[in-house]
């Protein structure tokens, strides 16, 4: 069954560009910080420890995706992404929301560009390279 469930996802993975999947990751960490913010709001510790791992854990995974050594730009959006855990870690998730949002924006701008570069062979395709590593 897990198999199944690989080939899902594999199969899944390879229609989307690098910046799309990016953009879903980001779109997944919003998400679970507003959920982590209205646990906090309501006093739901169960639900406000389980959403802010899951937060710590999609930023971790977009930071993990950075080439900080190939691109200086990417070191300027891992210090973002660790000022962001920084927020989740003292439950600041206004601040984080709000972070997040300004980086997610800043690579939707750029989406149709990184498509291009993708589509021209510039930029590997998610399917074709080891990994999920962005340039920044």
């Amino acid at each position: 069954m897990a198999y199944q469930s690989d080939q899902v996802l594999d199969n899944m993975i390879k229609g989307l560009s690098r910046i799309d999947m990016l953009l879903i990751l980001y779109d997944r960490a919003i998400a679970s910080l507003a959920a982590a913010q209205s646990a906090k709001e309501a006093g739901d510790q169960k639900m406000l420890k389980q959403y802010g791992y899951e937060s710590n854990k999609l930023i971790m995974g977009i930071h993990s995706g950075l080439d900080t050594e190939k691109y200086p730009i990417a070191v300027d959006v891992a210090r973002l992404l660790h000022f962001i855990m920084t927020r989740i870690e003292q439950q600041n998730f206004s601040e984080a929301i709000h972070f997040t949002k300004q980086l997610r924006e800043s690579y939707a701008q750029i989406r149709e560009q990184a498509v291009q570069l993708e589509t021209d062979g510039e930029i590997p395709p998610i399917a074709q390279s080891s990994g999920v590593n962005t340039i920044a």
